[in-house]
């Protein structure tokens, strides 16, 4: 009965995961419409996020090349990457990428790294649209990480009855 019990606690933790992600696609969505559709930036955004949706078994192998990619550049000595909406949105979907694949639970905070990438994207264009989008992830996106920790103590409350 423990494992059984252990198996389900394992179980709640990747749907918790599952859900927290999806707040991520969500924010990351919502700052793509900055983007032109038709930029590469754009193309690439999408693409990651639709690997993180249908759970690609390439999303390990992506992290880990990006993991050798960033280590190539500390190795140099190289002009930093220009600081644009493009940039700072990859940014953003690369830690959902990371956080897609994570086995730990995922909290709010670490969900932060997403949503900054999101409004200092938006920053880079004005004020206006980087408040904008701070905005929609108080009022809309931080609400669901509430709901979603609720469900999951619900759901860990019941399982040790």
């Amino acid at each position: 009965m423990n494992l059984q019990k252990q198996q389900l606690k394992e179980q709640l933790k990747h749907e918790h995961r599952d859900e927290m992600v999806q707040i991520g696609i969500r924010a990351v969505q919502h700052a793509l419409r900055w983007i032109p559709g038709t930029s590469e930036a754009h193309r690439s955004i999408t693409k990651y996020i639709e690997l993180v949706q249908t759970k690609s078994s390439t999303i390990p192998e992506l992290v880990r090349q990006h993991g050798q990619i960033q280590q190539a550049i500390a190795n140099r000595v190289l002009a930093p990457l220009p600081y644009t909406i493009d940039t700072c949105l990859i940014h953003g979907t690369e830690s959902l990428l990371k956080l897609s694949i994570s086995e730990k639970y995922i909290s709010g905070s670490m969900l932060n790294t997403v949503f900054v990438g999101c409004w200092n994207g938006a920053s880079c264009l004005d004020d206006d649209k980087m408040r904008a989008e701070m905005k929609y992830q108080d009022d809309v996106l931080r609400p669901q990480i509430e709901s979603a920790f609720e469900k999951l103590r619900d759901q860990e409350d019941k399982l040790a009855a």
